[in-house]
């Protein structure tokens, strides 16, 4: 949800075509890359790039002197129908030096569900080593339901290569902590006078950082927080999102950070996006202009010569993460079950006893245990299962230590299924399932990072 003012501003930067060249060709690509908020009230700068059918980037626009004159590059702001043209102070070809240099941290989603692409991510973070400038810094951290920082910033590619050989899922294969590794990721990035970038991966949504927090008292457990820490250290944060990711809240995290979402949906569109993501931050297009309106949300569109939409982004740093923010309170899946069962398999156990570690050192926190079953048999026989399955995870987190008093079962039955029309049986299988929730009293806040490290 956006919090914005009744007043909706939309920022049109026109591309317009020149008779017999070939810059401004039908078949090129334009893609909005970043927007610099820096100098507002004063200036406001997009970046831009162009690309041919090939992927390369197209050089010389700005070579006709009178570019902006010709009507090849116009910015209007817009209100309802109105169309208010803006000056433009500069237009201008970026090619980023050797002393302008980007500090990476790339964040890398390691948790269960990316076995079957986790060598498609190795090879994609290869690219993007391979690509970015020579002196460039990087630094990779992954993570599942913790996170470690497995190279540490450097710019040298052999070594960074070096140190990240492909190991699969080995010692990951957790839960999806992405806020509090975001929030690592952020604070590993060396302090110094290049810009620094976060690039996060991820295949699905968050759902361990209020463990990790509560279990360890530090850590980011959910977006509002993510934007607040980049924003105070002006970190732009771009997030490529494979498969059935919170696109919308994707999207708005990277917007008011300045950063882009890139969705993918294979191995090659990851590949793509890493390959080229050192490309587009160091090869752009730069437009300043002086903006009317700066209190108010700003739809920003690049359109062509017919008006068509081109690529388009929102700008605004007025977002309200409040209904992101409760995401975090979601249940999290600890078990299956077989039919008409409700003894909990060992392969269950370590997932489990994450919580166990969790409420033991938390005195604040209490534990919600909720049991589903599939649609098969009455709804009756379907809820005391379910109760069945929910006291199961109980003696469990009680017969390793956890108090009684601090957990509650519940048994749902087959009122709040996955799969509300079970196809085939895996389906069935994951609406036979358990979940835990935390719920914190403390009511406390957490720091990224560890009080003795800040």
């Amino acid at each position: 949800m956006l919090s914005v003012s009744t007043r909706c501003v939309v920022l049109l930067i026109s591309i317009g075509w020149l008779c017999g060249t070939s810059l401004f060709a039908a078949s090129n690509n334009y893609h909005i890359v970043q927007i610099d908020r820096s100098q507002l009230p004063d200036t406001l700068t997009v970046r831009f790039t162009v690309t041919d059918s090939t992927g390369m980037f197209v050089s010389g626009l700005t070579e006709k002197s009178d570019s902006v004159e010709q009507g090849l590059i116009r910015v209007f702001e817009e209100q309802g129908s109105a169309f208010d043209p803006v000056d433009i102070l500069s237009l201008s070809e970026i090619h980023r030096q050797d002393d302008e240099r980007y500090s990476f941290a790339l964040a890398l989603d390691h948790s269960s569900s990316m076995g079957p692409h986790i060598r498609d991510l190795f090879l994609s973070v290869k690219k993007f080593i391979d690509a970015k400038n020579t002196l460039d810094e990087v630094c990779l951290i992954k993570f599942d339901n913790s996170f470690k920082t497995v190279v540490s910033s450097k710019s040298n590619r052999d070594s960074l290569l070096q140190q990240f050989p492909f190991e699969g899922l080995r010692g990951y294969g957790g839960f999806t902590a992405m806020y509090a590794a975001a929030g690592h990721a952020i604070h590993e990035i060396k302090p110094s006078e290049r810009q620094r970038v976060l690039v996060l991966f991820t295949d699905g949504d968050d759902n361990a950082s209020r463990l990790f927090t509560l279990s360890n008292g530090y850590g980011l457990d959910r977006p509002s927080h993510l934007v607040e820490y980049a924003r105070s250290l002006n970190v732009p944060v771009f997030i490529v999102g494979l498969g059935e990711v919170n696109h919308e809240l994707m999207k708005r995290i990277c917007i008011a950070t300045d950063g882009q979402f890139y969705p993918v949906d294979n191995g090659n569109e990851i590949k793509g996006i890493f390959g080229d993501l050192p490309g587009r931050l160091s090869q752009y297009y730069e437009v300043k202009y002086r903006p009317q309106y700066t209190d108010d949300m700003y739809r920003l569109r690049i359109s062509g010569r017919d008006g068509e939409v081109i690529d388009s982004t929102i700008l605004t740093t007025d977002i309200d993460f409040t209904q992101w923010d409760t995401l975090y309170e979601k249940p999290t899946v600890v078990a299956h079950f077989e039919t008409d069962n409700y003894e909990i398999e060992e392969r269950y156990h370590a997932k489990i006893q994450l919580f166990v570690d969790c409420i033991q050192v938390s005195p604040y926190t209490l534990c919600q245990v909720i049991g589903h079953a599939d649609l098969k048999g009455s709804a009756s026989y379907n809820r005391v299962l379910s109760r069945r399955r929910a006291e199961a995870v109980r003696s469990y987190l009680v017969g390793k230590g956890v108090s009684s008093s601090k957990v509650v079962c519940e048994g749902h039955g087959e009122d709040a299924p996955l799969y509300p029309v079970e196809q085939n049986e895996s389906q069935k299988k994951a609406n036979r399932r358990v979940e835990i929730q935390l719920i914190d009293t403390g009511n406390r806040t957490f720091t990224p990072e560890p009080p003795s490290d800040s």
